[in-house]
């Protein structure tokens, strides 16, 4: 829960807001059964659903002004709540609420499914997707390639990021496993934190194109800024990939402004 902590931190420093933070530890670690937590994220988005629509009922909170953010499992959450309340406004795949947000969507036992099982652009107003460890599994990739949102970010290709996966020799393999993972909800903090300096995705047919050269161009949408203060939700009618590189700590931009 260190990153929800840390995220709820940077958000409240940033705005005025109302944040809930769902914590899930039992379902998500069944006795190490990843297969029952995968199942368990179905019951868990039911749950934050009905959530929801308590707050809408006695409340008078607008669904559209809801943003749900989710890591790794967590971004399929965010699905399956935004799944069941079609007024939601945005889906950033970590756990907060107005649009849906992806971070680093969990790949093994939902990548190459059917949009009911898994984040898609149908759950909310605007998905958006931050990809940072789409490796596959066998060479210790928790995450996905596969486009999941509106706008989906691929940092450094969407694989392995800058500083990691470090020495195995003094980090430890499960430095290996979490490092790239975890850099999604890195990136999203930093989004808030340093607004002056934004992390800009480009519009390309994949990374080796972007890093030629070939997706300068910022016009429409050539260009869009990663995280909380995404400039292309307005634009939210096509599924559009986004490419951009980033340093190995915070502040992680390598440019400037759009």
């Amino acid at each position: 829960m260190i990153f929800a902590q840390e995220l709820k931190n940077a958000l409240l420093d940033a705005e005025d807001v109302n944040i809930i933070v769902v914590n899930w530890e039992k379902g998500a670690n069944p006795k190490f059964d990843y297969g029952q937590a995968c199942a368990n994220t179905r019951v868990v988005g039911a749950q934050l659903a009905l959530l929801m629509e308590k707050l809408e009922t006695y409340t008078g909170a607008l669904p559209r002004n809801f943003h749900i953010m989710g890591h790794s499992l967590g971004a399929h959450i965010a699905g399956y709540a935004g799944e069941r309340l079609s007024r939601l406004g945005r889906i950033t795949a970590s756990l907060l609420m107005h649009r849906t947000l992806g971070l680093d969507p969990a790949g093994p036992f939902f990548e190459g499914t059917e949009p009911a099982v898994r984040l898609d652009p149908s759950d909310a107003l605007f998905v958006d997707a931050i990809h940072t460890d789409g490796d596959p599994i066998l060479n210790l990739g928790w995450g996905t390639l596969q486009q999941m949102g509106h706008a989906d970010f691929y940092p450094n290709g969407g694989r392995d990021q800058p500083g990691c996966p470090g020495n195995e020799e003094t980090d430890g393999p499960w430095w290996k496993v979490t490092c790239s993972h975890g850099r999604a909800c890195d990136l999203m903090i930093d989004s808030i934190s340093n607004q002056n300096k934004p992390m800009i995705g480009h519009s390309c047919v994949d990374y080796d194109a972007y890093l030629a050269g070939e997706c300068d161009i910022c016009s429409g949408v050539g260009c869009a800024v990663l995280g909380m203060f995404s400039n292309v939700e307005e634009q939210a009618t096509v599924s559009v990939k986004y490419y951009l590189k980033t340093k190995s700590e915070a502040p992680f931009s390598e440019e400037e402004s759009v």
